[in-house]
């Protein structure tokens, strides 16, 4: 169990991270955290990858000197360096964004000095006790969680399930679960802490902004329910990957389009999406043509 004071030293110490490295939008740009650590000289990053064709090793070979299959975070205590071995070819944990929270879990270790602390090259039972071992790698998880999918930023985004949170941080499947749970528990909270406020306040431009689905304009005016340019008032919150292309409408006016992965090339015959097999869901049918598509002719 994480106690009340390491609880809000880490979120500061996320806040600040935020902040430093001027992420101030979702999903977490992890590579240039990457690149701002490399360039301090404090931490050097490692992919499976370049060791395999530096060394000639086969991806088992190198997580046997990793000391891990997913990633790992070493300390130099001649140095007082890190670095941080991660799995960059394993198809399915990149393919499944493991390697995000992976990634973010050890620089949780780096950034909160664990290493360090316990002046140990690796975590591992070997150098720590189980009880102890098992606070640093909760704290590495919160760590973890808060960069990634800090809960403020999920409830200005109104997220409702785990789906959500999988989608808008890019997360795996247990992941986002992990991350809900935890929201969940955070929504009960009375209070907050200021750190969290600055956060929120980091990310203001990118709750702000909105994306018409019907012709994928983008605009950051928070208190504008319509498009600026079609008028539509059928947006979507934040600038997200989901709505990467404007849906259509058919000659109901109702939108026709995946919502899932975007695809708009479907016959309206069709109820399946032929990209990703999800099921296409229409929005009830008007009584009459929508106000909007009247005034999309330039005044706007």
């Amino acid at each position: 169990m994480i106690n009340r004071v390491r609880y809000r030293y880490i979120s500061e110490t996320v806040g600040k991270l935020l902040k430093d490295c001027n992420i101030d939008r979702l999903p977490v740009d992890l590579e240039k955290i990457q690149f701002i650590f490399n360039h301090i000289k404090k931490c050097k990053f490692i992919p499976f990858s370049l060791q395999m064709e530096k060394y000639h090793l086969t991806k088992e070979q190198v997580a046997v000197m990793a000391g891990s299959f997913d990633a790992s975070c070493n300390y130099s205590t001649d140095t007082g360096k890190y670095l941080i071995f991660y799995n960059d070819v394993d198809e399915q944990i990149i393919n499944s964004n493991r390697h995000r929270w992976n990634m973010a879990h050890e620089i949780g270790h780096m950034v909160l000095d664990h290493n360090k602390l316990c002046q140990v090259v690796r975590l591992s039972r070997s150098t720590k006790p189980k009880a102890e071992l098992e606070i640093l790698e909760l704290e590495a998880d919160h760590f973890a969680t808060l960069l990634l999918a800090h809960p403020i930023l999920l409830s200005a985004l109104n997220i409702v399930t785990p789906e959500d949170i999988k989608k808008h941080c890019l997360l795996s499947h247990s992941a986002a679960l992990s991350v809900f749970n935890y929201y969940t528990i955070w929504n009960g909270f009375s209070s907050h802490y200021h750190s969290d406020k600055k956060v929120l306040n980091q990310f203001k431009n990118f709750l702000n902004t909105k994306t018409c689905v019907y012709c994928g304009h983008t605009f950051a005016y928070p208190h504008i329910n319509y498009c600026p340019k079609c008028c539509c008032d059928i947006l979507s919150d934040g600038d997200f990957d989901a709505v990467q292309s404007p849906l259509v409408l058919n000659e109901y006016f109702q939108l026709h389009g995946c919502l899932e992965c975007g695809n708009t090339y479907i016959p309206y015959s069709d109820s399946y999406c032929s990209k990703c097999g999800e099921e296409i869901e229409f929005n009830e049918q008007p009584k009459s043509e929508p106000l909007w598509l009247k005034y999309k002719s330039g005044y706007y």
